[in-house]
């Protein structure tokens, strides 16, 4: 298939660039350059600014059997690629996220939002719309305004060794530093997925699913932050103080706020896809960390 991923040149989207190659694709990424890039094969590379509708001209210009949206981040941005890719694309991917569902709760299915119900409210994440609500907007505008195929994939917060975000890896430190896990006292549990079974959902989502509209894509099981602060001390050998408070600096804690937000995935196994439990790969994370913080393996 003739493969467009915009954005792609790292964490989860890199990942996923390399699986497409890796199963013969013929692959094009378009980002704005800024991030230096190298894949396991060479690939075509549109410069383009993805906040910029004009600038997705260049890309509009030939036709594709999928597109990847990793980068779309608010309702102008989907409208944007509606008007680019209108009549040029079979099949769209839009890189979506748990935080559409917009209170904290438990196990949510993906009726939690419903893209098409609700009024349509146009903001720019550049003027003030937050991250949660730009994202539910840019799947309110595909839903009724592409002419294409349109699959939502709604992630939770991916984790891996690879996250240049360091969340996981904050907690290591915290606990090798004997300093305090802020915990927040509504914890019901969070949902994970990897950065590496990210990339193969969304690579199975595109080339061998048909389904659109959105869908909930997350490891098997929820995990809680006092669990993974005494997996870490365990495996460390180092005490472990948690502490529950109602709020908190994100850098004290940066899983803080998704502590009470968990999705299930029943509507992707039903098509076929099965998750690893989310203990299998965060322990083997939480290890590989440990290991070259301290010098041995655990």
């Amino acid at each position: 298939m003739k493969i467009l991923v915009m954005g792609g040149t790292r964490y989860f989207g890199k990942r996923l660039v390399d699986l497409l190659i890796g199963q013969g694709h013929e692959l094009s990424i378009a980002t704005s350059g800024r991030t230096a890039f190298s894949f396991s094969k060479p690939v075509r590379h549109f410069k383009m600014e993805r906040q910029d509708a004009d600038s997705l001209q260049v890309l509009g210009e030939e036709d594709w059997d999928l597109v990847y949206d990793q980068i779309c981040s608010d309702a102008y941005d989907a409208r944007g690629a509606c008007t680019v890719f209108s009549g040029r694309v079979k099949r769209y991917v839009n890189t979506s996220t748990i935080r559409v569902y917009a209170q904290p709760g438990i196990m949510y299915g993906e009726q939690g939002y419903d893209p098409l119900a609700g009024q349509l409210i146009m903001g720019r994440r550049s003027e003030g719309v937050s991250y949660g609500e730009g994202k539910r907007q840019a799947e309110a505008v595909f839903a009724r305004e592409a002419a294409f195929p349109v699959l939502s994939v709604r992630l939770p917060v991916v984790l891996g060794l690879d996250d240049y975000t360091r969340r996981l890896e904050a907690y290591v430190d915290r606990v090798l530093n004997r300093e305090t896990i802020y915990v927040p006292v509504t914890d019901m549990g969070m949902s994970m997925i990897s950065s590496a079974e990210a990339a193969r959902f969304l690579a199975w989502a595109g080339c061998e699913s048909s389904q659109t509209g959105p869908v909930n894509a997350c490891s098997d099981g929820t995990v809680f932050l006092k669990d993974i602060a005494a997996y870490i001390g365990k495996s460390a050998g180092k005490p472990v103080v948690c502490e529950e408070v109602k709020q908190v600096e994100h850098a004290l804690s940066p899983l803080f706020d998704l502590c009470s937000l968990s999705m299930n995935n029943q509507l992707a196994r039903e098509n076929g896809y099965g998750f690893d439990n989310v203990w299998n790969w965060l322990s083997s994370d939480i290890d590989g960390f440990l290991a070259a913080k301290v010098g041995r393996t655990i």
